[in-house]
């Protein structure tokens, strides 16, 4: 019961001293991806942690904005509020290695998690989504799409952030199967007319396809590397009453789910946040309480 909740459980996998430990995220952007990643460690996998380890465990999250100085400042304060273990999704790969060497001059055990950050000082990586088969199954979809349909797709492909390697490595894979497909991106039933970074945001998605729309009279498709972009570009295209013309797919599969129901969103890969979380909530436990990280 609840009276005994800070005392260890004999059995459990905790071999140090402590009955508590805090872990601490430093997330990139709070975009709908992370929200349903944190509701998958509050829910899910505090308690199954919590049991595993006999050990009260405390979270804490924060937002950097996508600002390399905010996210600094984030984990300065964790270290402050005394993190046993922080997790950082970098801003940016060679930015953010400033939060690294905080941290970890200060004794606290700091993992990069989505993608690499380029320093040393750090407990370990946790590449938790393979981007690039992402951007495949992505690619894939079209081509059958267009084949099925006997169409041909011209694409505007909303990256993310320009040094935010994770999603631009989904429109990298996305590029290279069209590539390998017909030789090129602009001859086959799948043809790239256009790139822009979106940011992963709604509203900077949805200013670049106002000024698509101006520029690409044969762009029909739309391939965001999130949803957040792919509903820039679907509120755009609703106003102005061309949704029906195009295909629009996008990644996470969360908070836009009802999209696809509504014929909106035509496609969006869905990420599992409990699985894609769940090694590094395993790691960041066993770092806090006295183990190495763990190989993977």
């Amino acid at each position: 019961g609840s009276e005994n909740s800070s005392v260890k459980e004999a059995g459990s996998d905790n071999s140090s001293d402590k009955e508590e430990i805090t872990l601490a995220w430093a997330d990139a952007s709070n975009d709908a991806t992370m929200q349903s990643i944190h509701t998958a460690i509050e829910d899910v996998l505090v308690p199954m942690y919590e049991e595993k380890y006999g050990v009260k465990i405390n979270t804490v999250f924060a937002d950097s904005q996508g600002d390399v100085g905010q996210q600094i400042t984030d984990v300065e304060n964790f270290v402050a509020q005394g993190a046993d273990v922080i997790s950082c999704r970098p801003v940016d790969t060679d930015g953010s290695a400033a939060a690294f060497d905080y941290a970890t001059s200060a004794g606290v055990p700091i993992i990069s998690t989505w993608w690499e950050v380029n320093t040393d000082n750090k407990a370990g990586t946790l590449i938790v989504v393979d981007n690039e088969y992402i951007g495949q199954l992505m690619a894939e979809w079209l081509i059958n799409y267009a084949e099925e349909n006997d169409t041909t797709l011209k694409v505007g492909v909303l990256a993310g952030k320009a040094n935010a390697p994770d999603t631009n490595v989904r429109a990298i894979a996305f590029e290279e199967a069209i590539i390998e497909k017909y030789g090129d991106l602009s001859t086959g039933k799948v043809q790239e007319i256009v790139m822009d970074y979106g940011e992963q945001d709604t509203n900077t998605s949805l200013t670049i396809m106002e000024d698509w729309m101006q520029v690409y009279d044969d762009m029909n498709c739309v391939f965001a590397t999130n949803d957040d972009s792919a509903y820039g570009a679907i509120q755009v295209l609703k106003q102005m009453q061309k949704i029906d013309d195009f295909v629009v797919i996008g990644v996470n599969g969360n908070t836009y789910l009802n999209l696809v129901g509504e014929g909106e969103l035509d496609m969006t890969v869905i990420i599992d946040a409990t699985a894609a979380v769940s090694a590094e909530m395993d790691a960041m436990c066993q770092i806090a309480l006295g183990g190495e990280f763990p190989d993977t």
